[in-house]
Order: structure tokens, then C-alpha cells, then sequence
């Protein structure tokens, strides 16, 4: 099958799995000589179908499943990059409700400052979900202090 939208469209994808009623499809393709797993989604009629290709991150999110997830919450990184700002992690789907309700968030803005409240030197960094959020610290090697 040939990936018609997105990153590597044009690239040809070996299917592994087929999910019809979500319209996901898990496959191989081969980038810069190395097979690398993609998942694809895909719409259309089967004689004129729009394939389009993600990552596959479920083995990520396999890795992170049972990470405790602070959303909402200031903490310290005490560690790593930044080392010594302080860091918030939010939901994006719906930042006005109660920080207990984010826990299923699928798009996730880290943000780090100089203050507790959020406002010096604040920058900010999207990431998919909370195993975005750990492959982030994992690669920033950070370490923080929730109960700072």
C-alpha cells in the first residue's frame, strides 16, 4: 500500500494489522534502509482510499501506562535540563475543569518557568499525551519534585 498523505507520503507500507470500524491500519515501512513501524489511518472509498501515517507510539505508551500522572500540579525539576525552574504539566482538552479531570488528556502542553506561578521566563512544549510527557523528562533526562 502506498502512504498518500502526510510525513511520508509517497513511501510504500507493509500492513500488519487492519482495525475497519476505527479506521487504523498498523504497518512497516522502510525509512533510510531500517523498518520502522507507522500506525496509518484512512478514509475513502477502497477504490480511492487516503492513507495518511503517524508513529506507532504504542509501545511507549505501554512503557508510561502506569506512570503516576501530575496534571495540574507545580512542581521542581531537580534535575536535568532546567534544573532548578519549575514545571506544569496540562491537559489541553479542557484547561478550565478540575486538574482531577485531565487524567485521560490527549493533548498534553508541558510548561517551565522560572516561578512557581507560571510567568517568568514561561515556555511551553506540546506533546500527545502522558507518555509524551515521560519521553520528554526521559530524553531532558529530568527529575522532579512534585511535593516541592
Amino acid at each position: 500500500m502506498t502512504i498518500t498523505e502526510g510525513p511520508f507520503a509517497t513511501l510504500r507500507a507493509t500492513v500488519t494489522e487492519i482495525d475497519a470500524p476505527t479506521q487504523k491500519i498498523k504497518g512497516v515501512i522502510k525509512l533510510f534502509g531500517r523498518h520502522s513501524p507507522v500506525e496509518l489511518t484512512f478514509t475513502g472509498t477502497p477504490n480511492e482510499l487516503r492513507v495518511t501515517a503517524v508513529q506507532d507510539r504504542s509501545q511507549i505508551i505501554a512503557t508510561h501506562r502506569d506512570a503516576t500522572r501530575h496534571f495540574g500540579v507545580v512542581g521542581c525539576i531537580t534535575s536535568g535540563k532546567d534544573a532548578g525552574r519549575y514545571i506544569r504539566v496540562d491537559g489541553m482538552a479542557a484547561l478550565d475543569e478540575p486538574a482531577a479531570e485531565h487524567t485521560g488528556s490527549a493533548e498534553v502542553m508541558i510548561r517551565v518557568a522560572d516561578d512557581p506561578g507560571m510567568q517568568i521566563n514561561c515556555v511551553g512544549e506540546w506533546v500527545e499525551d502522558w507518555a509524551g510527557v515521560e519521553e520528554s523528562f526521559r530524553l531532558d533526562h529530568r527529575q522532579v519534585d512534585w511535593d516541592h
